[in-house]
């Protein structure tokens, strides 16, 4: 039991390093383009904001977390001489990229559950159709020494 909570926990974390990566790299791709005035501060910014709500609905809270802290950092620091975005201030849209983001990384927290709960069921189904399979193949040699003993 120990070893599968190591094995579980150790998944978890490749897991999240993995999201984690895919992440950085999204963003350093958006940023490149940025810096190398591929496209704009604004469309930059929306880009941004997309992914978040990407990453919050694909994989839940705790990437949230991390996406957003990013974001709020390039904020601070690339994009402070923007002053709004398509008539709304940096704050505005700060705060709708929390709260939006908020939302769907809960919505995608819960789903992201019911689907690991989906899939611990239909292990154990799997685990209960192979004893039922098994104590089918038992049955019939049980009925063949069976038939051969009343012949």
């Amino acid at each position: 039991m120990k070893k599968l909570i190591q094995k579980n926990n150790f998944t978890n974390l490749k897991s999240f390093l993995f999201q984690l990566l895919e992440l950085i790299i999204s963003f350093a791709i958006v940023i490149t383009l940025h810096l190398t005035s591929v496209i704009s501060s604004s469309v930059t910014i929306v880009f941004l904001v997309a992914f978040i709500f990407i990453w919050s609905a694909r994989y839940g809270l705790l990437p949230f977390l991390v996406s957003i802290s990013i974001f709020q950092l390039l904020l601070l620091t690339l994009f402070k001489q923007v002053q709004n975005i398509g008539g709304l201030s940096l704050n505005t849209v700060s705060i709708f990229t929390i709260v939006v983001g908020l939302i769907i990384g809960v919505v995608g927290e819960m789903l992201n559950k019911k689907i690991r709960d989906l899939q611990n069921d239909k292990k154990r189904l799997e685990l209960e159709n192979q004893k039922l399979l098994s104590a089918i193949g038992d049955m019939r040699v049980v009925i063949s020494y069976i038939k051969i003993w009343y012949k």
